[in-house]
């Protein structure tokens, strides 16, 4: 019978051979529900209609079994709402297309998928192809035809590196119709939309996102338990999940695996707790290869517990692998057995199913790995994208004994490079990251993190370092254009003149913060010489301000006269001041072709002269100027209703507008005006409700996990409940966490900071290497040498 007992489709067979059809005992749901086992996956790129696939193959979740015989091998299909969505979507076969569905781990994403391609009256036709690794990905995208399914389930495996990201991007630029179908959970959309530069533009504009729920809704439910004919594995799964109505994962077995985790019977199943806890905690860091049974037996043996610690039986390891993995009484197991290699054989290692996957990596967060974890991971991880994610992690935990060899080789193609390198800067490898900036040729940014990090170490007086790295920086090709001034302000201010003027010959782009750092220290004629060979995007504006400054009106005359509009501006300031309005309105009529911003001392200074109406027609005319100094100005004129007119037609942020209307204690008008903006509101009504000292509904909103209400929150409360305000969040949001260590470093609880660390809290760790730095931190020296262990202490060596 074919998966959902339909006659018409081909049969899908169950056989399995070699070891990975064993299985494992995972406990069961209630009483006589049972699982099944997993298959092994198809070949990589082999392309044939969805009807040729077996579902487990494309890896679609096992269900559970009940008593009842002869059913398909999958349950019934229920419909859900963003089974339309997808229809919808999928309607129109015009272009190349991607759909990604985003939902927590055994929801329903991929067997929605599969049922979308199945019942499609052209897709179940076409080819489908499943490359199962970015390489995959990237071999087989230019030899798709159109007309054909790309399907990239856990997507998160194909976003991986930049050429692979590139390619996808490519397959999508092409008319086809090719259909590319994946998953990913929204943790991951999360985390590629937010840090990765390149997957972040291809999801945000090339991508429809169909969000599916983790739950069914209570019509759902009553839809089913009507059905006198529902598929029994359905209605026993609507029982057992309780209120939750977490209804799909409990048919893929997941909850019965994470309570058996939690909760071992026995040695052999505290032994597969000790192996899941390694994979889990592997996993969570950043390991994304395959699981293999050398890395795992070199991990586990950190995480067995203390009744096991003596006298364990020397093959420990095998029992609790099969528990974990090759058990014999139920199908659903937590270690997945997998094969890469072509052909049929025994496992090469294993994959955690990804209920347990994500149940696990929540629950262990703040959870410090042992150090038989972290070594195993050095000796074993070899994909170049695991190393860098990994290094990440134990940076971020300053475990250097285990940092240090596993960012070996990073270079700027890695797609994590840039995170990477600043924590380099940060935790003071400052050689490492000279020896990469050095050689490497590869991509050219994003810059702004490893240079915001430079310019942090300079600020704390750590100038060896910052003038080392803006200088290996300015001698490559491709540099980001804000390294050269900062190294030139940086030589004058210790006085090496010639040497921050051959930067400016070797970086142009200096040019204007040389002649500026130059001529505030009075060196006007070195300064103008480097005017004269500057360029014309920078020298006029220069020129204006300086002349400006000094008083120059008759420089300033000259300089208008071709043309320079920031020129004619300062003259228009000059004039207002000194009473010359005619001439003021005559510059004003060239800033009005020129489409010359007005600022706010502009704006003041004409309002001052009784030019309101000139302001006014400025921004009739849609010309861009200070909004807010002219609001201030019609209400120092008492003109309160015609600037909350202009608000009202121009203020297109609204921003200014809610502010007007708060002030005015209009909160009802507010508040309803920020409705209509979420994000924006999602900061303004916290913030106001802080102004008026509304602690209740700080708090209401904090606890909804509104991370602006939780910081403004604790500035109104005592400093020690504002501490504890700030770790019960700090989880919840980086900007919470930001805060609670600067408060930790401010009271010098330093233990409690290298608690936090351990913990994986980033922010933690760079707070103690900056105190290590200035000399503020017991033991300092040698933290920034050697770094901590697992446990949070200080290393020795």
């Amino acid at each position: 019978m074919p998966p959902d007992g339909s006659s018409e489709q081909p049969r899908v067979h169950n056989d399995l051979s070699g070891e990975a059809s064993n299985v494992v005992q995972a406990g069961t749901v209630t009483g006589g529900v049972h699982f099944h086992g997993t298959a092994g996956p198809g070949r990589p790129g082999t392309a044939r209609p969805i009807g040729l696939w077996d579902p487990f193959d494309l890896d679609v979740h096992r269900a559970i079994t009940v008593a009842t015989t002869g059913l398909p091998a999958l349950p019934a299909y229920l419909r859900r709402g963003h089974d339309d969505e997808l229809d919808a979507h999928l309607a129109t076969l015009d272009r190349t297309t991607m759909v990604v569905l985003t939902g927590e781990s055994s929801t329903g994403k991929t067997r929605a998928l599969y049922e979308a391609v199945r019942r499609h009256e052209v897709l179940r036709d076409w080819p489908l192809v499943y490359p199962r690794t970015a390489d995959d990905l990237v071999s087989t995208a230019g030899r798709l035809r159109a007309g054909t399914v790309l399907w990239l389930n856990e997507t998160q495996h194909h976003l991986s590196g930049v050429q692979a990201v590139s390619t996808l991007r490519a397959l999508l630029e092409r008319p086809g119709p090719v259909v590319v179908l994946g998953t990913l959970w929204p943790q991951f959309w999360s985390e590629f939309t937010a840090g990765h530069e390149h997957a972040r533009s291809l999801l945000v504009h090339r991508v429809v996102r169909i969000r599916v729920a983790d739950r069914f809704d209570g019509r759902d439910v009553a839809t089913l338990m009507a059905d006198e004919r529902a598929d029994p594995r359905l209605v026993t799964a609507v029982t057992t999940s309780g209120p939750s109505r977490r209804v799909i994962q409990t048919i893929a077995g997941g909850p019965a695996l994470v309570e058996r985790y939690r909760h071992p019977d026995s040695a052999d199943d505290r032994y597969a707790t000790a192996i899941l806890s390694a994979a889990l905690d592997a996993r969570r860091l950043g390991y994304q290869g395959l699981l293999t049974g050398a890395l795992l037996a070199d991990a586990a043996e950190g995480y067995l517990a203390a009744e096991d610690q003596v006298d364990v039986p020397e093959d420990w390891f095998g029992r609790g692998l099969d528990r974990a993995a090759r058990g014999d009484s139920h199908g659903i197991t937590a270690l997945i057995p997998k094969r890469v290699s072509p052909g049929p054989g025994p496992a090469e290692g294993y994959d955690l199913h990804d209920y347990v996957d994500q149940q696990g990596r929540a629950a262990r967060r703040s959870t410090p790995a042992p150090a038989s974890l972290w070594q195993a991971l050095v000796d074993h991880a070899e994909e170049h994208d695991d190393r860098a994610r990994l290094a990440t992690s134990a940076y971020d935990r300053l475990l250097y004994r285990y940092a240090d060899p596993l960012r070996e080789g990073v270079d700027l193609a890695d797609p994590h490079w840039s995170r990477l390198l600043a924590m380099l800067v940060r935790h003071g490898r400052t050689e490492a990251v000279l020896l990469v900036l050095g050689r490497s040729r590869g991509p050219h940014g994003p810059w702004e993190r490893l240079l915001d990090t430079v310019e942090e170490i300079g600020a704390e007086g750590r100038t060896t370092e910052y003038r080392a790295l803006l200088e290996a920086l300015v001698r490559r090709e491709q540099r980001p254009a804000r390294v050269g001034p900062l190294l030139v302000e940086h030589l004058v201010d210790l006085d090496l003149l010639d040497e921050a003027l051959d930067v400016g010959r070797r970086a142009p782009e200096s040019c204007a913060a040389l002649a500026t750092a130059l001529a505030d220290r009075g060196r006007w004629d070195e300064a103008l010489a480097i005017v004269r060979e500057g360029s014309v995007t920078w020298v006029p504006r220069w020129l204006a301000d300086r002349l400006a400054a000094a008083g120059n009106i008759t420089g300033l005359r000259r300089l208008a006269a071709t043309n320079c509009v920031e020129a004619v501006a300062h003259l228009v300031a000059d004039d207002l001041r000194h009473g010359r309005l005619d001439d003021a309105l005559e510059g004003l009529t060239a800033l009005r072709r020129s489409r010359h911003r007005l600022d706010a001392d502009l704006v003041t200074l004409l309002i001052e002269r009784g030019q309101v109406e000139t302001v006014v027609q400025f921004v009739e005319d849609q010309h861009p100027l200070e909004l807010k100094a002219l609001v201030d100005g019609l209400v120092s004129l008492g003109q309160e209703e015609r600037a909350l007119r202009l608000l009202t037609v121009h203020d297109t942020d609204r921003n200014l507008l809610a502010d007007f209307l708060v002030a005015r204690s209009r909160w009802e008008e507010a508040v309803a005006l920020v409705g209509t903006v979420p994000a924006w509101a999602y900061w303004w009504i916290p913030q106001r409700l802080a102004e008026v000292g509304n602690t209740a509904k700080l708090r209401e909103a904090a606890e909804r996990g509104n991370p602006h209400a939780q910081l403004l929150l604790t500035d109104l409360l005592p400093p020690d409940e504002a501490v504890d305000v700030l770790r019960r969040f700090a989880a919840q949001d980086d900007l919470v966490a930001i805060e609670l260590a600067d408060v930790l470093a401010g009271r010098r609880r330093f233990a409690e900071l290298r608690e936090r660390t351990a913990a994986g809290d980033r922010y933690s760790g760079e707070w103690l290497v900056r105190l290590a730095h200035r000399g503020g931190l017991p033991d300092g020296e040698r933290l920034v040498r050697f770094g901590l262990t697992p446990d949070g202490t200080v290393a020795e060596a």
